[in-house]
């Protein structure tokens, strides 16, 4: 009778302790994601040219300056800084069709170039895979 009574003790503390744990996780996530979002604002440039000079794009290659001249508009405002959300799927196995949905954010800017790309899978109930990459002015982040 002890070993099933110490047996539904053990099951009930993990049925328990991994949501606990799936919610310091996330909680964790979260904060270093603010790091990383305040340490890339904290780098960022103010911009030194506000609006676009199609002069600019001379010396870019032909196919380049063909896009941009179709896209972007001589005088028009440059886009200092950008936030993006990405929902869409991934294959979790390389050799079959594993397919998990997925959401993430992106937050860009342009001077000093960075981003943070923050996203999140739900691997099974209760369980989010995350990853985050973050590029940052190593130079800029020290005197930050």
């Amino acid at each position: 009778m002890g070993s099933i009574t110490g047996w539904v003790i053990g099951v009930g503390g993990l049925v328990t302790s991994v949501p606990s744990l799936a919610t310091y996780g996330r909680a964790h996530w979260a904060q270093a994601t603010r790091r990383s979002l305040g340490l890339l604002e904290a780098t960022r440039l103010s911009p030194t040219v506000t609006h676009l000079d199609a002069h600019a794009l001379e010396g870019l290659s032909t196919l380049v300056q063909r896009y941009f001249r179709a896209v972007l508009k001589d005088g028009q405002r440059k886009i200092a800084a950008v936030r993006v959300k990405d929902t869409g799927s991934f294959n979790r196995s390389p050799s079959s069709e594993r397919w998990k949905p997925f959401t993430s954010q992106r937050r860009v800017v342009t001077r000093s170039p960075g981003f943070v790309w923050n996203a999140s899978m739900n691997i099974v109930p209760e369980t989010w895979r995350c990853a985050c990459t973050t590029l940052v002015s190593a130079a800029r982040a020290r005197s930050a």
